[in-house]
């Protein structure tokens, strides 16, 4: 009756809370193969693994991203192997849109790049961003939560077994456009949010860096699939904006039909402007200048 009554009491008592994941923990490291070129078609000759990483969201929220690694099969000759955070530009919305797929299927016009770290002997960690290869939405241009992405998948190289990084290595990220961007929150946020890592430097290039002025500049223009993106980037990313809303029916259309597009189906809103999609001013409203 004793031990019947303590196994009683300690199953009464409360569940412990669920540890909170750690941003940068590896959830998954498969091996994958990456390729130059269409077709399947000149295997790029590195280790390389498909990742799922913890990370974190723009309101401070664990999340989970995809991404690729990439580390040359030969020996680094002068301590740890250097690593680098590589954030593409503006891929599109869609997870077949996904850096990580379009590597593995041939098609990714930013390999040529990375391949010149690897030729060097560095790793390359590419990210997905949020919701891009992931459940969810992917967060366009939430400059947060793509800093959060870059650094958590430079945390995560470093503990996929096999690759042989250490947590020691020094450390650079880059990017270009979206990537860009990236690279300078990744920047931004890496003495509090990542202060581990050595990050010895950081090449951003082409970063929209004002989104308004960026916006109207875009606005009515051939290119305005990439202002109507970031909206819908950010309204996944901070859900007070509740785009939806304020958007008219012909509004709210245009963009669900965009939903899943890549960079190259954006064309589909050449020259429509904000007023096409809402009968607002949204890039007056105060919620939206807050972010």
């Amino acid at each position: 009756m004793i031990l019947l009554s303590l196994l009683l009491s300690v199953l009464s008592l409360p569940a412990a809370p669920a540890r909170a994941a750690t941003p940068g923990a590896v959830v998954s490291a498969q091996p994958t193969t990456v390729y130059l070129l269409p077709g399947r078609l000149l295997e790029v000759p590195v280790n390389a693994w498909h990742l799922l990483y913890n990370s974190t969201t723009a309101t401070g929220a664990p999340n989970a991203v995809s991404g690729t690694l990439l580390v040359p099969k030969s020996g680094y000759p002068l301590g740890a192997r250097p690593i680098v955070g590589y954030a593409v530009g503006t891929h599109g919305l869609g997870d077949q849109c996904a850096p990580s797929v379009s590597m593995s299927q041939g098609r990714e016009a930013e390999l040529a790049l990375v391949s010149l770290f690897l030729l060097k002997g560095f790793a390359v960690v590419v990210t997905d961003y949020e919701g891009l290869g992931t459940p969810g939405p992917h967060t366009y241009m939430a400059g947060i939560s793509q800093g959060h992405a870059v650094l958590d998948s430079i945390r995560a190289a470093v503990q996929v077994p096999g690759a042989g990084l250490s947590g020691r290595a020094p450390v650079a990220v880059m990017g270009y456009s979206q990537g860009g961007a990236s690279a300078g929150w990744a920047a931004q946020l890496q003495p509090s949010y990542a202060p581990e890592l050595r990050l010895k430097g950081v090449a951003a290039g082409g970063v929209p860096a004002d989104l308004r002025a960026v916006a109207n500049h875009l606005d009515g223009g051939e290119n305005f699939g990439l202002a109507a993106a970031a909206g819908a980037g950010l309204d996944a990313a901070y859900s007070e904006l509740d785009l939806e809303a304020d958007l008219t029916e012909r509004g709210r259309a245009l963009l669900a039909d965009a939903a899943d597009d890549c960079v190259g189906d954006f064309g589909k809103l050449a020259g429509l402007s904000f007023s096409d999609l809402s009968p607002i001013d949204l890039l007056g409203q105060p919620k939206w200048l807050a972010r």
